[in-house]
């Protein structure tokens, strides 16, 4: 019994959506500078499919004025992993800490901390953006 080409093509169109990865964030954090120049945003999104389940964390820093990088987010750190969370694939006051135990803190107009506790290693860190200073400190996770 051989599949006719035209069936093999329907099946794949019928069920590649269902295939496709979804990336919903469960946790959200913005934080403008005290300048209201730039805004740092911290979020964990979760994926699901088949194969392709993953958490994941990104700290974006932006430009309000779209001097820098056109306005568009740009990624200054990004690591597996985002914590406890409470209620998959929903951004909800439940899944508030999510992101490793993820703090942010401008210390001045031109420079973001960005603190997390834990033994992961980011996959990116980017220590200055467009003028601004960018430190990265992680502690040890608590028993």
């Amino acid at each position: 019994m051989s599949i006719r080409p035209k069936a093999c093509l329907w099946s794949l169109a019928l069920f590649m959506p269902m295939m496709a990865c979804n990336c919903p964030t469960v946790w959200k954090l913005d934080l403008p500078s005290p300048d209201g120049a730039w805004l740092a945003t911290a979020q964990t999104e979760q994926c699901g499919g088949f194969g392709s389940a993953y958490v994941g964390t990104f700290v974006t820093l932006r430009k309000l004025d779209g001097t820098v990088n056109k306005g568009k987010p740009f990624a200054i750190l990004d690591y597996p992993g985002g914590g406890p969370i409470q209620k998959s694939y929903v951004l909800s006051d439940s899944n508030a800490g999510g992101g490793v135990n993820l703090r942010m803190k401008w210390l001045t107009a031109q420079h973001l901390e960005v603190d997390y506790s834990g033994t992961i290693e980011p996959n990116l860190q980017v220590v200055k953006f467009g003028g601004v200073d960018i430190t990265l400190r992680q502690t040890s996770a608590e028993p």
